[in-house]
């Protein structure tokens, strides 16, 4: 048996059923065994463990036989191409919760689903382990804005001064939560600006946490 041989057949398989060396391997539960051959045919050494070769023929939709020594049929008997395309684990699309509706103006407070009704969204880009979403419930925050999404992940407790003049999710001392700009009112405290110009300014706000809005997207 000539690993070079061995090697060959095994990419002509590869190329039948459409599978990369590293997924056929990650499914035969030998990982890196089909580039391992390559290195090692590369570099002229040759020797193949049957056991892998044997667990790859099953991934491959032929027999150990036939990528041993070329004998037999190509195709095993009970293969069929659709089973490698339904064992191929297909990536699940990343999402994130949704903790419930938040208003955006000055007398707009949150609204928490239960636990058993969170709901989940795809994940907008650069999303984190820690990113959650709120929905916006009324025009305050924009004339078109009402139902929109708004990320955000690294909450600040107390805030920083990083999110000074930045739009954020703001939990305040009495138990709102709004989506706000945090400035300085000039006296040492904060003053929260609407992103619409007709809505009010809230002065003297008691901030208890806040976090960057990573991004907003519509539903």
């Amino acid at each position: 048996m000539i690993l070079k041989d061995i090697l060959a057949r095994i990419e002509q398989r590869l190329r039948a059923t459409g599978l990369s060396a590293d997924a056929a391997s990650k499914m035969a539960d030998k990982p890196d065994a089909i580039r391992n051959m390559r290195r090692a045919v590369k570099a002229g050494r040759g020797g193949v463990n049957t056991g892998t070769v044997e667990a790859l023929a099953g991934v491959l939709g032929t027999t150990a036989v036939w990528l041993l020594k070329a004998e037999g049929e190509e195709t095993s008997a009970d293969w069929r191409s659709e089973d490698v395309a339904h064992s191929i684990e297909k990536p699940r699309a990343r999402t994130v919760r949704v903790k419930g509706y938040v208003g955006a103006g000055d007398a707009a407070h949150f609204y928490k689903v239960s636990d058993e009704a969170f709901e989940e969204v795809a994940a907008p880009d650069g999303a984190t382990d820690q990113t959650v979403a709120v929905e916006i419930r009324g025009t305050s925050w924009g004339r078109f804005m009402n139902t929109w999404l708004v990320f955000y992940d690294d909450v600040r407790s107390p805030i920083t001064e990083d999110l000074l003049g930045q739009p954020c999710v703001i939990g305040l001392a009495d138990d709102r939560i709004l989506i706000k700009v945090i400035k300085r009112d000039g006296n040492g405290g904060y003053r929260l600006v609407s992103n619409n110009p007709n809505e009010p300014d809230i002065d003297h706000a008691e901030i208890e946490w806040a976090a960057k809005v990573t991004s907003m997207r519509p539903r």
